[in-house]
């Protein structure tokens, strides 16, 4: 992956990892998550294209969700 890369959003709701920055350059907006507390001992995850990280019926973690519901809780 090399460095100075980050996992970056993608806007179909799923994830990549980023083109490396230069040295001392920080993330790109899409690469940003900000993560919000979700209820005793649980937090979610809020991509930079303003959508919730959860976890589809598959198992995969999406980018998609517009709300905090049970599949968008994350346990630390």
């Amino acid at each position: 992956f090399g460095n100075n890369s980050y996992v970056s959003a993608l806007d179909n709701g799923l994830f990549t990892i980023g083109a490396p920055h230069d040295e001392g350059d920080g993330p790109s907006p899409e690469e940003i998550f900000t993560a919000f507390p979700a209820g005793e001992n649980k937090f979610a995850l809020k991509s930079g294209y303003g959508k919730y990280l959860g976890v589809s019926k598959d198992g995969v973690v999406i980018g998609r969700s517009d709300a905090v519901g049970p599949m968008e809780q994350w346990e630390p």
